[in-house]
């Protein structure tokens, strides 16, 4: 697969551009139903999910593991194999981020992920197929962790945590040529993490665009809230478009008001993110982030409406100039 979009590109020939993000947009939407089957598909006996077949591809081999909750298929189609992973449950992203961001690991999963895809590399070696991987959520971070540990194997991932934090400055420079994230606006577990590889932020379907909480409610995580792959757009130029938006979850000020009225679904994705703001000493009240704003160091956004029609309720970020920055109350 030819590289899609670099450094120094991205600043010019826009056609081109263009052109290359509906070619790879189109894929990704392929990818991003192969995903949403898999789940399915690879609880099934492998003769069973050899007679499967989704939009095009043919299904040549999964694997589920009960224990890890570890779940992958493989798909081909023309000269392709595809494997998609699949995330386990909006739970089970607590561990992801206790484990990858909090211990700066892999976790087991990925490793599985990992000799999966050897398996079916090992396989096919003798025939001339291009070997792609994708995965939504815990799914999407396997196959970013599965793209780098071989050097380079194109990546489409869906609402997945960001592990940019376990590679090297090189590798994830070099990503850039080889992992396109989708992104749902308003999906919490996206906003987490360092960033690997490019982003970009869908369109909404349905009712997914009800922004009712601060960080993102569980159905923006779920791959059907992402919209058509066609209409999005990196999300340097959607915070162009909608500047009182905030990309990362550090760029959030998390009150202790919030947690009071924080779901408990909500609570235990953040819960190692509140943890290491407690023990930093910046769980704020609201009256102290009217301080903060005051000073210059805290942004107040007023409750708006985006222009896709999403309510955002009213939220405190650092300032753009301190987003960076260590601050201490």
């Amino acid at each position: 697969m030819k590289k899609f979009l670099n450094k120094q590109n991205i600043e010019g020939k826009q056609s081109n551009i263009r052109n290359m993000m509906k070619e790879f947009s189109l894929l990704a939407n392929e990818f991003k139903t192969l995903c949403y089957e898999s789940d399915r598909i690879s609880r099934l006996s492998i003769d069973n999910a050899k007679k499967q077949e989704v939009v095009g591809w043919k299904v040549v081999d999964n694997k589920y593991n009960p224990d890890t909750e570890f779940k992958a298929v493989a798909y081909e189609k023309a000269n392709k194999i595809v494997i998609c992973y699949v995330g386990t449950n909006f739970k089970s992203i607590q561990d992801i981020i206790t484990d990858v961001a909090m211990v700066f690991k892999a976790t087991r999963q990925m490793r599985e992920a990992l000799d999966f895809y050897k398996k079916i590399e090992l396989e096919h070696k003798s025939v001339t197929k291009q070997l792609i991987v994708s995965g939504h959520s815990e799914g999407g971070s396997e196959a970013q962790y599965v793209s780098v540990k071989k050097g380079g194997v194109p990546t489409f991932t869906y609402n997945a945590f960001m592990t940019g934090h376990l590679y090297s400055s090189s590798e994830r420079k070099k990503a850039y040529e080889y992992i396109y994230n989708y992104r749902h606006p308003d999906d919490i577990v996206s906003k987490a993490g360092r960033d690997i590889g490019y982003q970009f932020i869908t369109s909404i379907d349905g009712d997914a665009k009800w922004y009712s909480s601060l960080f993102g409610i569980r159905k923006n995580h779920q791959i059907s809230a992402i919209g058509d792959c066609l209409k999005a757009v990196p999300v340097e130029q959607f915070k162009q478009e909608e500047p009182r938006y905030s990309e990362k979850l550090d760029e959030i000020i998390i009150l202790r008001e919030d947690i009071m009225d924080m779901p408990l679904e909500e609570f235990r994705v953040l819960k190692s993110e509140i943890l290491n703001r407690h023990k930093q000493g910046w769980l704020l009240s609201r009256g102290q982030a009217n301080y903060l704003v005051k000073n210059g160091l805290l942004d107040f956004v007023e409750s708006y409406q985006r222009s896709d029609g999403t309510i955002v309720k009213e939220y405190y970020r650092r300032c753009p100039q301190q987003c960076h920055t260590k601050l201490t109350w």
